[in-house]
């Protein structure tokens, strides 16, 4: 319920205006693992709210739909990265995903939703290994 799909759009337009190709990346995952070690996008996350029994919803879906709706509506290449970083931290598991966190001042306080030097190399393979199955005119433009 926000003007992110209209916003989407218009920067769409803007691009292809001055000759861009514009391609859409959905959002990263969030690590929060549950209960069974797996990361769930539907699921419900921590939150420091005690009125919210201490969790709340995860919004990070509505904005991964939107993109992909926006993506099919606009004719624009969609690079599903809340889709492949789901799958990784899956595959690497809850211990392993905690190299990924950014660092914090408090380290009670992880940051699940930004990303480490480490996290962000291996957040950048994800995006070029999609890029040269998605957008194959740039993939000559990566490095190997």
């Amino acid at each position: 319920m926000t003007t992110f799909r209209e916003n989407l759009a218009r920067y769409i337009t803007k691009a292809r205006a001055i000759g861009a190709k514009p391609v859409l990346v959905t959002s990263l995952t969030r690590r929060n693992f549950n209960a069974q070690g797996r990361i769930d996008p539907s699921h419900l996350e921590p939150s420091m709210d005690s009125q919210a029994g201490g969790m709340k919803p995860d919004f990070l879906n509505d904005y991964v739909e939107a993109a992909k709706a926006v993506a099919t509506e606009q004719k624009v290449p969609l690079i599903d990265l809340n889709a492949r970083s789901i799958e990784q931290m899956n595959e690497i598991g809850r211990e392993a995903a905690i190299a990924f966190d950014a660092k914090t001042k408090d380290p009670s306080k992880p940051d699940k939703t930004h990303l480490s030097a480490e996290g962000a190399a291996k957040t950048a393979d994800l995006v070029a290994d999609e890029v040269r199955k998605k957008v194959r005119e740039l993939a000559a433009l990566l490095k190997p």
